[in-house]
């Protein structure tokens, strides 16, 4: 279940910068790789893509504001509060799977 779910934590960084760049492709585009992935690796991978997208959002997000504040550019960092909100609910959304996917797994081999 590891390699599945590292696969999908690092497509997530991919879906996270296309949904933070370009959000209405980039959601096209995440649901593409989720279904790729759902084929090719099944749920573990989906779970780690949810993960993927919501961590690698956020740490997008903390490292734009970051440069925003220390550049003397005159960079005004945009209101971010509903972005991290979603990644933040994404990032947990894609634990509670991986948790869900980890206990129906261990049931089936502590039954069988």
């Amino acid at each position: 279940m590891r390699r599945p779910w590292l696969s999908g934590f690092i497509v997530g960084a991919l879906a996270a910068f296309t949904l933070l760049v370009l959000p209405t492709p980039g959601l096209v585009l995440s649901f593409l790789l989720a279904l790729l992935l759902l084929r090719a690796r099944g749920l573990p991978a989906v779970a780690g893509m949810v993960s993927g997208t919501g961590f690698w959002g956020l740490a997008l997000l903390a490292q734009a504001n970051a440069h925003c504040a220390i550049s003397y550019s005159g960079c005004v960092a945009p209101n971010v509060i509903a972005p991290v909100l979603i990644a933040a609910a994404l990032v947990i959304a894609g634990a509670a799977l991986t948790l869900a996917l980890y206990v129906r797994a261990r049931g089936t081999r502590a039954t069988a």
